[in-house]
């Protein structure tokens, strides 16, 4: 497959290792090329699954930002451990929240910009 920039490629990679359980290190990485191994083969998500970072947590909570921006970090913990069986750390949910808002509104200097 082909992706439109480093970025697209990394965020569908690590979505796909989170996904099937995998871990990946990089053994080779330029601007148009990546080299990669598989690190391993584990059953489930584990509690601490590298790859899934704060980045790809607001992707997941986003929905539920969205229908209650006062919404809890600990009910957003839970609702990432019903829906994934992984239950992340406060702070990578604490720090996934006011990015999830930051998608949501598409900035903080566009939403401010609108109002004025």
């Amino acid at each position: 497959m082909q992706y439109p920039n480093k970025d697209a490629f990394f965020t569908a990679l690590k979505w796909y290792s989170f996904k099937n359980g995998l871990n990946y290190h990089v053994t080779k990485s330029r601007s148009e090329k990546f080299k990669g191994k598989c690190k391993c083969a584990a059953r489930g998500v584990s509690q601490d699954h590298p790859r899934l970072d704060s980045d790809m947590i607001s992707d997941i909570i986003l929905p539920m930002v969205k229908g209650s921006p006062r919404i809890l970090v600990s009910v957003l913990i839970a609702g990432i451990c019903s829906q994934h069986d992984y239950t992340p750390s406060y702070y990578k949910a604490w720090v996934a929240k006011p990015k999830a808002m930051d998608k949501l509104h598409h900035g903080w200097e566009n939403s401010y910009n609108y109002l004025c």
